[in-house]
């Protein structure tokens, strides 16, 4: 274990072998530097076949606060991070924590354990009274890491997938309900951002998008290789529902694949239970294969309220990984 202390400028320092001082910190000159670790982490990972991180569900940038952000160095190189994030809209006195991320041959030196402990620091300075991380079933190391912590599991989330060569129909798709594309004017993006809030609010982690988080996931990122496109749903012309999914050009060219992506799906409880949702997964997945994807995804809360895992295991979506929830109270 490495012993740590606090040194001079709000350095934050701990050393292993000696000779080898490693220490955390949070120059804003540095900040860049964390995404360098993490994508190098990343990709030494994914070349090994094998699935990266612990990382934290908040990744608007519109909500992000950078405060939390930590790298280690040792001998003046950075060798690891740490995200202690906080999300400036949300009420709850939640944490998330992204990471920590240690190159892989470093682990196992103490470097993960003293980025933990500046995180939880930072969080309880901040404030927060728990701290949330997620973790995929595949990283057993991961798991057993925050479970030392004492975090425990609370929720299990699953990715999805399924081929689009055969995209069922008449299946029990609403005859009734109309879709029109989602587009980008005001109008379209206040009504997107309403119908977000009323579906999900029931949902775990719920927190209301604000209208300037809707207008930038519709109209930003493309700027990161993201196309978005989307769906509402209308029954006698009234908005009752939406869909949005898209294309992540840079992730299926990284990985030489070629897959979309359900990022949200959401009818007004009033309306469930007639076909609508699944008319919206159908023209969206449509879409995806006639503009060449050959696979889509979607990640869904295993104890959704809606229960729609249901309804994507009717629509031939099946489980290909688990992503697991913890929970560390701070109090």
């Amino acid at each position: 274990m490495l012993q740590c202390r606090l040194a001079p400028l709000g350095v934050f320092r701990h050393r292993g072998a000696p000779g080898h001082p490693c220490k955390v910190s949070r120059d804003q000159r540095r900040v860049d530097l964390c995404e360098v670790v993490l994508a190098a982490v990343a990709e030494r990972r994914a070349a090994a076949g094998r699935f990266f991180g612990i990382s934290h569900p908040e990744g608007n940038r519109i909500s992000y606060i950078s405060e939390g952000m930590f790298i280690a160095e040792l001998d003046g190189r950075p060798v690891g991070t740490v995200d202690a994030h906080i999300d400036k809209n949300r009420t709850e006195k939640k944490g998330f924590l992204g990471g920590p991320a240690v190159f892989p041959e470093l682990r196992r030196k103490g470097i993960g354990t003293a980025l933990a402990e500046k995180a939880y620091k930072s969080f309880k300075q901040r404030g927060m009274e728990s701290v949330q991380a997620t973790i995929t079933n595949k990283n057993k190391v991961g798991q057993l890491f925050l479970e030392k912590f004492g975090f425990n599991q609370v929720r299990v989330f699953s990715l999805m997938r399924r081929s689009l060569s055969d995209i069922p129909n008449r299946i029990g798709e609403s005859e009734s309900a109309e879709l029109i594309a989602i587009g980008k004017t005001e109008d379209e993006i206040k009504l997107c951002n309403r119908l977000h809030n009323e579906a999900f609010k029931e949902h775990y982690n719920f927190r209301a998008h604000t209208l300037e988080e809707t207008r930038y996931f519709i109209c930003n990122l493309n700027e990161f290789g993201a196309l978005t496109y989307g769906y509402f749903a209308l029954i006698d012309k009234k908005p009752v529902g939406y869909l949005t999914y898209g294309i992540n050009t840079e992730d299926n060219k990284y990985h030489n694949k070629k897959c979309g992506f359900l990022y949200a799906l959401g009818v007004l409880k009033e309306f469930r239970r007639e076909g609508i949702a699944t008319k919206l997964m159908l023209e969206s997945m449509d879409f995806l294969k006639s503009n060449g994807m050959e696979e889509v995804e979607l990640v869904v809360d295993e104890t959704n309220p809606t229960e729609a895992i249901k309804l994507y295991e009717k629509l031939g979506f099946k489980v290909v990984e688990n992503r697991f929830f913890y929970q560390k109270n701070l109090t």
